[in-house]
């Protein structure tokens, strides 16, 4: 889970600037005036806005995701998922 926190932090600040340029609201021309706007506005946090809703919602689902990758591992037997390389013999 701490692993999706931290991917989810790390791309905010592309999410924040995704949706305000994709949004009527502010009537971004480019992707660099947006980002310049909200530096200009609220500095460096305003990449940031809405972190603590994003991590809220995202860690049950990563919790989630690990709860049935891990019993679904248990139940298929602990070798399901490993890869099995098969060689080739020579042809003679």
């Amino acid at each position: 889970m701490f692993a999706r926190a931290l991917a989810g932090f790390i791309l905010m600040p592309v999410s924040v600037i995704k949706v305000r340029f994709e949004s009527n609201m502010y009537n971004y021309r480019s992707l660099a005036e947006a980002s310049a706007d909200i530096f200009k506005k609220e500095g460096g946090r305003g990449f940031f806005s809405g972190f603590g809703a994003t991590a809220l919602r995202d860690a049950p689902y990563a919790g989630i995701q690990v709860a049935l990758y891990e019993s679904t591992k248990a139940l298929l037997g602990g070798n399901f998922f490993v890869v099995i390389r098969v060689e080739r013999q020579p042809r003679h």
